[in-house]
């Protein structure tokens, strides 16, 4: 059998059998086609599909993944109103306090040219005032500054200016209640405990 190219336009079209019939000209062509064209393309597909299977799969196996049953969680009223209030407390302390820790010892001239003294920027007079109000107790200024620099009681401080007075959270950080909206988490605490 003779095979003999044929050009259309000086373009090779294919090679056939010079005694083909058209039928076997045409499965030729699709052969060719197949071929060249959509086995490759599934070649290329089947390796970028195995290659994704097997990153998911290794990757499945490096990170397991856990499902655990939902089992109720036992939290009670009183100790949801008591993580709130921690983050209250928590979200206030780090506003105040600017990234600063209780080692720091914090004291900053106010906009009334006053202290403002630890992780809650106390005033002297703050203290003293609230102290007298919810201990009935007189404080001086220097145990005054050691209840705004010592950090637990800086905090039970707070935690009794803002859950027990009417003041709330908005009287005495004005800024920090203002910027992280304390005020509506006092009332929502408040709603809560009522």
């Amino acid at each position: 059998m003779n095979k003999f190219r044929q050009l259309l336009n000086r373009v090779e079209l294919h090679e056939y059998q010079a005694h083909a019939t058209k039928w076997q000209a045409f499965k030729y062509r699709v052969g060719i086609f197949l071929i060249g064209k959509v086995f490759r393309w599934a070649v290329v597909l089947g390796a970028f599909g195995a290659v994704g299977y097997a990153t998911f799969m290794f990757g499945a196996a490096k990170y397991p993944v856990t499902v655990y049953a939902e089992k109720p969680v036992d939290i009670s009223l009183e100790e949801k109103i008591d993580e709130f209030k921690a983050e209250l407390l928590a979200t206030l302390k780090k506003c105040e306090s600017q990234g600063h820790t209780e080692d720091d010892g914090i004291i900053i001239l106010d906009t009334n040219n006053k202290a403002s003294i630890g992780l809650f920027q106390f005033q002297v007079t703050t203290v003293q005032h609230y102290e007298k109000l919810l201990h009935n107790r007189e404080v001086t200024r220097k145990q005054a500054i050691e209840i705004a620099l010592d950090e637990k009681e800086a905090t039970q401080l707070a935690s009794d200016i803002i859950f027990t007075t009417k003041n709330g959270v908005a009287k005495d950080w004005v800024l920090c209640s203002a910027k992280h909206g304390l005020t509506a988490q006092l009332q929502t605490i408040k709603k809560l405990e009522n």
